[in-house]
This record gives structure tokens, sequence and C-alpha cells, in this order.
């Protein structure tokens, strides 16, 4: 469905008191905590310009906003729901998938089982499953419950699949069957992970032989009285809508079909703004009724950080600064569908923002934070700090900055997945002169491509002009960067971006420039010149139809990324169109493979002249390093998938 319509500038409030009452008491709160710049409320008027301004700018439909401070929650919807039938956004009513903000309910969830006495955080999460199985692949290094909460398990990414359309309860199991590799010993790095979550949440459920859904139907939804919250089961009704998500493309709305999906403990809950602002009160207050004091201090409370200094991770949250001020927060996204959630404990603060649109730029979620941080610095005055803890001491891991390419290590080394996670996202780090540090690739706002970085101290960086910091480590022997909120590993020279598209492109025009040779049989035909013998013409085939599977498999994805968004849905929803798409390619090496023995037989056999079968072999090895780029992410070898 192609749609051309500007967001509207409707705006629905439900459950409205003055926000300057809410957002005063903030105020007082901050006075109280002496900081240094005086904070001042927040007007209903500033929301509302603040949350529209980004979706005015960046094409954005819709929006819904629940601000909690004090024990009560404004809540705003801006725009529309649904474009076609011009369907605005109800705070009360209309449902926005919340994506990875469900992380958030998860370990909620968990942490209830946890303070009954039923789970804990620290034994083998194999002791609680019944018929999926983590590899025991570290020994003596079992995966837990902490680490799979705050993505420290060593997965690999997994993202084939991810959106597959799925009901809940055994769905979730029959996910989890052919979990990701373990690549690293849990415990030692920050790796975002999904599957982590997703079996997280089956290890609760079969531990008291639950459904994972109505485990947090009942321990969650229902307590908390969040009744327009549940698992999405792919289908809305009018009087529980569901928010359309939406990609704009070529200036026109094209409406995602959001799904249920399989790993639904890891990001498929959705909800409405006033439940999003009845749970984040629970959040802020006390721990009645779900959880005791304690166990909510631990669900918030910092349990892994790659460097002390830098925000880490909570138990289904990460931390966030606004100066030295901690905060507990979780980002949701999906297609067409972006959010944020920002707790602020010490001042008794909660935002979320979440918007049905990706954006003209494809950053709502950058726009998200932007939003959230211009509330940050209304209600607790803007600060000039560095956005970490304070007083932190470096860790003996701490390393200077080092030169070179780096790369997340959200990454997938077993199946073609890792392209579409790798390219591009290479992080670049200069050391200048100075001593300070310059990266490209690392910023989110997709309007800053470098950035620069003013040294602290024993491998810590500050942001010229900014309060981000970063850090460098080492971990084993590998050279690690972190911001934070990720965790970045230097790269080996072939592993870069550019190296695989100059590796990919030489092969292509190698093997390209043989079409010369038919075109000169046929002219040396014409002119009553002897052809080629058959056995070298047969060689010429064989390089040829590797030369054109090859062009027809990267036509083919070309077509495909021409609706890139598109693209990627299919592969998040576990459609097999890499697998299929890639079969000349599968066969492109057979007929290489062929084409090799060629080569030995033409120097063999003195076909052609030295020049012509230099030509040959060099054409090829083009074919050779081609098809060795394309498998170095598992391409070639991807159609044997259907298969498995």
């Amino acid at each position: 469905m192609l749609i051309n319509q500007k967001p509207s500038g409707n705006v629905e409030r439900r459950n409205f008191r003055p926000m300057r009452t809410v957002l005063a008491a903030a105020a007082v709160a901050v006075a109280a905590g002496a900081l240094a710049s005086p904070a001042h409320a927040q007007e209903p008027a500033d929301i509302e310009a603040i949350v529209t301004e980004a979706m005015d700018e960046h094409g954005i439909p819709g929006a819904m906003v629940a601000i909690t401070s004090g024990g009560a929650t404004d809540t705003y919807g801006f725009g529309l729901a649904d474009i076609d039938a011009g369907t605005p956004v109800d705070p009360e009513t209309t449902r926005f998938p919340i994506d990875s903000v469900s992380k958030t309910f998860t370990a909620t969830a968990i942490m209830t089982l946890v303070d009954d006495g039923t789970l804990d955080l620290d034994t083998d999460v194999n002791e609680y499953l019944d018929n999926v199985e983590v590899e025991d692949t570290y020994p003596g290094q079992p995966i837990t419950l902490r680490h799979l909460l705050t993505h420290t398990a060593g997965f690999e990414e997994a993202i084939i699949g991810l959106f597959a359309e799925t009901g809940a309860g055994d769905r979730l199991e029959e996910s989890m069957l052919e979990l990701p590799e373990r690549v690293r010993p849990p415990g030692e790095v920050y790796a975002y992970s999904n599957s982590g979550l997703a079996l997280a949440g089956l290890a609760a459920a079969d531990a008291i032989g639950a459904d994972f859904d109505e485990v947090l139907a009942d321990r969650v939804f229902e307590p908390l009285g969040l009744d327009h919250t549940e698992v999405n089961t792919g289908t809305a009704t009018p009087d529980r809508p569901l928010a359309t998500a939406y990609a704009l493309q070529d200036g026109e709305q094209v409406a995602y079909k959001r799904k249920a999906e399989s790993d639904y403990p890891a990001g498929g809950i959705i909800a409405t703004a006033a439940d999003m602002g009845a749970y984040m009160e629970y959040q802020l207050g006390d721990g009645a009724p779900l959880l005791s004091a304690d166990a909510l201090a631990e669900l918030h409370g910092p349990q892994f950080h790659a460097d002390p200094r830098l925000p880490g991770s909570a138990l289904g949250f990460y931390e966030m600064f606004h100066g030295s001020t901690r905060m507990v927060a979780h980002g949701g996204d999906g297609p067409g569908s972006h959010g944020l959630m920002t707790l602020v404990p010490d001042h008794d603060l909660g935002i979320y923002i979440a918007f049905n649109g990706d954006g003209d730029d494809g950053a709502a979620a950058f726009h998200a934070e932007e939003a959230t941080r211009a509330i940050l610095d209304s209600v607790l005055g803007e600060s000039s700090e560095a956005d970490g803890p304070a007083g932190a001491t470096a860790p003996e891991t701490a390393a200077e900055a080092a030169a070179g390419t780096y790369r997340s290590t959200r990454m997938n080394e077993s199946d073609y997945s890792n392209l579409f996670l790798a390219i591009g996202s290479d992080i670049t780090v200069a050391v200048e002169d100075d001593g300070t540090v310059t990266t490209t690739g690392l910023s989110f706002d997709p309007e800053v491509d470098e950035q620069h970085w003013e040294p602290q101290g024993e491998g810590l960086y500050r942001e010229v002009d900014g309060t981000r910091l970063i850090a460098f480590g080492a971990n084993g022997s590998d050279t690690m960067l972190y911001t934070g909120d990720g965790a970045y590993e230097q790269t080996a020279w072939y592993e870069r971006t550019d190296v695989f598209l100059a590796a990919t492109a030489a092969g292509l025009l190698l093997l390209a420039s043989l079409l010369a040779w038919p075109i000169g049989n046929l002219i040396r035909r014409r002119r009553g010149r002897p052809a080629m013998r058959p056995g070298s013409r047969t060689a010429i085939v064989l390089a040829a139809a590797a030369g054109i599977l090859s062009t027809a498999f990267i036509a083919t994805m070309a077509a495909f990324l021409a609706d890139t968004d598109a693209f990627i849905v299919k592969v998040l929803e576990g459609a097999p169109v890499v697998p299929l798409a890639a079969i000349p390619l599968l066969v492109a090496g057979i007929a290489t493979a062929a084409a090799l023995v060629a080569v030995v037989m033409a120097w063999a056999r003195r076909w052609w002249t030295a020049g012509r079968r230099l030509h040959y072999t060099l054409a090829v090895l083009g074919a050779v390093v081609f098809l060795a780029a394309m498998e170095f992410y598992h391409f070639a070898t991807a159609p044997l998938l259907l298969f498995t």
C-alpha cells in the first residue's frame, strides 16, 4: 500500500493534568539534588513542539508519549495511527509495537520468579530448560540468566527468521531449538542478543511449566492493570487497534504488516501510551505489587561494565547518563516502529516516546533519543558533565586508542546474515599527532559521520564539544572500542567493507573481460579463419558461465535491494529470498571449479597464445576471488539451506 501524505498535526491527550504540575515536582527534586544547572518545568506545548517537530521534519506519521513523575502520568498521541483511515493516535487505546522495550518486561517477569525462589540468576540455564540445551562450548563456564539478561552470554547474532510469524507457547521453544553459536566465553564481552533474551524467557516458562506469554500476563500485565498490553498476535480489532508501521520511500509512506514474532520475549509486546505510563510508575516505585524492594534494586542496578567509567548493563535494561545522573533505559526498533523508554529513579521521572515510522533518514530511533534528551534538559537542566558515572576508575584492561577499523560484536559468522550486519558498519579510528582521536561511522546521528575525541586519561576519551565518552581496552588479544551501549572489535584488513567491494568488483571485471573472446571467435569464423578447438571452447564456456551466473546473482540482489526495507523484512521473517537468489552463485562455483581444471589443461596443451592463456588464468582467478568474497559471508553455499 503506497500513501503520500504528511503527518497530521492532530494531538490527542488522555489523563491530562497540566505538565507544569508534574514536571515541577521533578524540578523540585533536581533543586534538592543541587545540580549545577537549574531545572525548569516543561510545558505541554513544549512536549508537542519537541515531538511534532521531529515528525514534521522527518516524515513520521504518528507518535505516542507518556511522561511519569510523582506517581502520575500524562499521555499524548500525535499524528496518525493509520494514514489510509485517517485514524489519529489515541494514547488510551492505540497500541504501538514496543519492540525491544519488551526485554524490560521479560526481565521484570523473570525477577518475580527470582524473588520467590523459583529461579536463580547465577544457575546454569540448562537446569531450567526442558527440550532445549545450550552446548557446553566452554567447559566449566555455563550460561546463566544473568548473562542472558545483560547480553554477555557470548552468542553470535541471529537475525534470519527473527520476525518469523508464529504464535506463542511451544513456538517459542521451536524457535530456540537451533540456538546461535557460542563464540565467546560468558561474562566477558557485551554483544546484544535477541536470542539470549528469548532463551531467558523460555527458561522461565519451562521452570514453572507455562508458556511465557502466560508468564507475562500473570506476573506483569494483569497485576499492573495493563489492559491494553499483550504479546502481539498479528491481529487488531476496532476496540484494540494497532498503529500501522510505515517506511518513507521516495516521499511515500509504505505500510508494513507487523506479524506475531517467534522471539517475542525479546521484542513482541504491544502497548498503549497509558499502559506504558502505568508500567513506568511501577518501575519507579518501591516494587509493590510485583517485586521486593531488593529485587527491584537488582533489576535496575549495574550488572556489567566493559569499562566502569562508561554506562553498562542492568537486567534487561541498560544504563544511560545525563551528566552524572544515572538512568536506566531501553530502546525498541522494528520495521517502521521506534521508541525509547527512559527512567530516572533519583528524580522519579519516566519518559517513553515511540514513533510509527522510520522517517526520511531511517533514523527515527535517533529522533526519539533526541526528543528524550530535550525533555531531560528541560526538566533536569542541561549538563556540561561527561555522560558517565562520577569517580569511576579505569579497569586493568584499559588501553590507549589504537588506529584501525572496528566492527560491532553483534555479528554472525555462521550464515549469510553477516553481510547485512557487517557491510557498511565499519568504524574507523585515527589517532592524531596531538593525541586526539577521530572516528567515522560511530555517530548515532545520521547527519554526523566524523567525530573528534579528547583524551581523558587511561584509554578514556570525551567527544569534543560534547558529553559522550568512549574507551579503549583489551579482551585477550583483541583490541576493543567501547561506547557504553556497544562494544567493537578491531578487524583484520580483509574484513573491511572496502576490501570486500574491491574484491567483488575486480573479480567480476576480470570475468567480464572474457566476453571479448566469443566475439573474436565469431569474427574469425566470418573471416574464414580456424575456430577454437572443442576443448578450448569448453573452457571459455565454463568461465563465461561463471561470469554470467555471478552477474545474474548480483543483478538479482540489486533488484531486491532496490526496496531495501522490504527485503530486510523478508530476511527477518525467514523468507528464503537469499538462498533462492544465490542458486546461480552455487552453479557458478561448480563452473569455476571446472574452469580451474581447464586452466591446467590450457597450459598443458598450449591452447591459445601465451598471452591468452594468462588472460584466461587471471579471469578464472577473478571468479575464485569473487566467489571467495561471497562465501566469506556464506552466500555461495546459501542455497544448501533450502535442504536443511
